[in-house]
């Protein structure tokens, strides 16, 4: 009886740690700042992304105002461009983060960067609920942890207007739901 409460409470413990809320050392609800005193690097959004600024996460259209930027967070041999997203008295709801962080190498092959990315967050988080048939122009995972769906995805540049890049999106799911 002894050995399977001592079992129980390490599945919990394991179960819990893989739990999230929030992205890396942020917690959902958080104000900005309350992040920027974690992450000093994040500063207001200019507007100066590549999508201009303005982002579409989870069916609603994010502005810079909504936003504070880290210019380039490093991870898994990637460098991202991280978006810390706020949506009014919810504080902190989501986090968008674009791989490479600059656009001076639009037609690098990411696969093998992204399968590690992939592999890392299964790792953490489970295997993924869900994955496009590799061949397609986007490759997508999902996961759910705690309060948090994080989503992966490649989207490979087949035109070289294109770009070849690694997103990835943290967010509180309840908190983007129209009243």
């Amino acid at each position: 009886m002894k050995l399977f409460l001592q079992l129980a409470i390490a599945c919990v413990l394991i179960i819990h740690a893989r739990a999230a809320d929030g992205w890396e050392k942020v917690k959902w609800g958080m104000t900005m700042e309350q992040v920027r005193e974690i992450y000093p690097e994040a500063m207001p959004s200019k507007g100066t992304s590549a999508e201009g600024g303005d982002r579409m996460i989870e069916g609603l259209l994010i502005s810079p105002s909504m936003t504070l930027e880290i210019p380039r967070y490093d991870w898994e041999g990637l460098s991202f461009q991280v978006a810390l997203i706020f949506l009014g008295e919810k504080g902190l709801s989501g986090c968008f983060m674009l791989a490479p962080h600059d656009y001076k190498n639009m037609n690098l092959d990411l696969r093998p960067q992204y399968q590690k990315v992939v592999k890392s967050l299964s790792e953490t988080y489970g295997e993924a609920k869900e994955q496009d048939v590799p061949d397609t122009l986007f490759r997508k995972a999902e996961w759910t942890s705690g309060g948090t769906r994080i989503r992966s995805m490649l989207m490979l540049a087949k035109e070289p207007q294109l770009r070849t890049a690694i997103s990835l999106t943290y967010t509180k799911p309840e908190a983007f739901k129209k009243p």
